[in-house]
């Protein structure tokens, strides 16, 4: 089943001087890394669609969704409750920019309990959810656009680890830094979302709009 599921998952290839990721690229290497005891936590966003659709999770309660409730910011806090309930295992968050920044100063008390939470931020410094119906909607966005944020630097600030995807083929060498990492840490992973109104073209009618 394994084996069938990730045919359906293969990213594109990787040029080289792409800065970018693609949505399967940051999953693919997620999932390449993330074992059946870990719990991973899922924040709301366009990210949240391709993680539903495509992150693979074999263990009941191990892979945590907001799902209709919509609740931006939830993957942090989530993750320092995983890991104080399974102190003996990575714990994976994931979010957007955006959302992370809903409840970031919760990494003060991942950083004061020295939780090992490896954070995920698929950055693309918008609120790309709203932004990626509206266009579909009207053909335009608006009030959507914020940043830049130095999320090495804030990690930094709070006493947690910061990495950053400089450009596409670094994702997994990075992320194997940051999962050999003790403590809490940050990856900020720029994030190619022009795919994004294809997926939405298979989203039901009534929850576009």
């Amino acid at each position: 089943l394994r084996k069938t599921l990730q045919k359906r998952d293969v990213p594109p290839e990787v040029t080289k001087d792409q800065v970018q990721s693609h949505p399967l690229s940051i999953i693919q290497a997620l999932q390449d890394r993330v074992t059946d005891e870990m719990t991973v936590t899922v924040d709301v966003g366009s990210f949240y669609i391709w993680m539903a659709r495509h992150f693979r999770s074999y263990e009941p309660r191990h892979l945590l969704f907001s799902n209709g409730m919509q609740t931006l910011g939830v993957a942090l806090p989530w993750a320092i409750s995983a890991a104080l309930v399974r102190p003996n295992t990575k714990v994976v968050s994931v979010s957007g920019d955006g959302g992370f920044l809903f409840s970031s100063q919760d990494l003060e008390t991942a950083v004061r309990l020295n939780l090992n939470i490896v954070h995920i931020i698929w950055n693309d410094g918008n609120y790309d959810m709203v932004k990626f119906q509206e266009e579909m909607k009207y053909g335009k966005s608006a009030a959507v656009k914020f940043g830049p944020v130095d999320f090495v630097k804030y990690a930094e600030s709070f006493g947690a680890k910061g990495y950053r995807v400089n450009k596409a083929s670094e994702l997994e060498e990075v992320l194997d830094k940051a999962f050999k990492e003790k403590g809490p840490t940050i990856v900020d992973v720029p994030v190619d979302y022009s795919f994004n109104q294809e997926l939405g073209k298979t989203i039901l009618e009534d929850q576009l709009h």
